[in-house]
């Protein structure tokens, strides 16, 4: 009887957790309705999402806010400047797909390069904005070296993006669940994998041994100015 009355169980923790998510959902789905804010949404629910892997998130709503509002300026001008190139990207394959002649196959191979380029600094750019402070060139720049450097995870984010936005285009009952939980918990889903790939940087280092452990990273980083956020 002990048992059950007791909320520090697996089953209240993981009934809380599942609350905590269905909150960050509704939040980031708010925040996100001006379109404009899209950004700073995605870089405020990677910030939470990735502090619920280890339980350190606190309040769901007024941490999200926090972040949110810390980034907003940043993580928007990335979101412009994405949207700009994105759209460019695409609407250069797009002529070459759309010209059907015999010399378009090559062009449209060239144009394929840069937006795989594109796409993977994508599924990083607004986690290294989560993470770290510095400029949005810096973050760019790092964001790309960080899927470069973690090829295996990047493909694995890339498959659970392309699975997540198929899924929901095809199925209508999907984009319900996207939007009352779905974001959310695919959020925290791809924070799990974030959180390994950023284990060097996100675990608390030992006391004799402060610095951070990879120098073929940490070089191109630190030449960068790059400042830690920690809360």
């Amino acid at each position: 009887m002990k048992n059950v009355m007791n909320i520090d169980t697996p089953f209240f923790r993981a009934m809380g957790k599942i609350g905590d998510i269905f909150l960050l959902n509704v939040i980031f789905v708010i925040t996100s309705l001006p379109l404009i804010t899209i950004g700073a949404s995605i870089t405020a629910l990677m910030t939470i999402a990735i502090k619920m892997t280890t339980n350190k998130e606190g309040y769901i709503v007024s941490g999200y806010l926090k972040a949110f509002r810390s980034n907003f300026k940043q993580a928007t001008m990335i979101h412009i400047l994405s949207a700009v190139l994105g759209g460019i990207l695409f609407f250069d394959l797009h002529f070459w797909v759309s010209l059907q002649n015999k010399n378009a196959g090559f062009m449209i191979i060239i144009s394929v390069i840069p937006i795989m380029v594109y796409c993977m600094v994508l599924l990083y750019v607004y986690v290294q904005q989560a993470i770290f402070e510095n400029r949005i060139t810096a973050t760019i720049r790092n964001a790309l070296l960080m899927a470069v450097k973690n090829l295996p995870g990047t493909l694995l984010l890339g498959i659970v993006v392309i699975a997540i936005i198929c899924v929901t285009y095809f199925f209508e009952s999907v984009r319900i669940f996207m939007v009352l939980y779905g974001f959310g918990l695919s959020g925290y889903g791809m924070a799990v994998v974030y959180r390994y790939i950023y284990r060097e940087y996100l675990d608390e280092p030992e006391e004799e041994n402060a610095e951070l452990p990879d120098e073929s990273v940490n070089e191109d980083i630190e030449k960068l100015g790059i400042e830690w956020k920690r809360e």
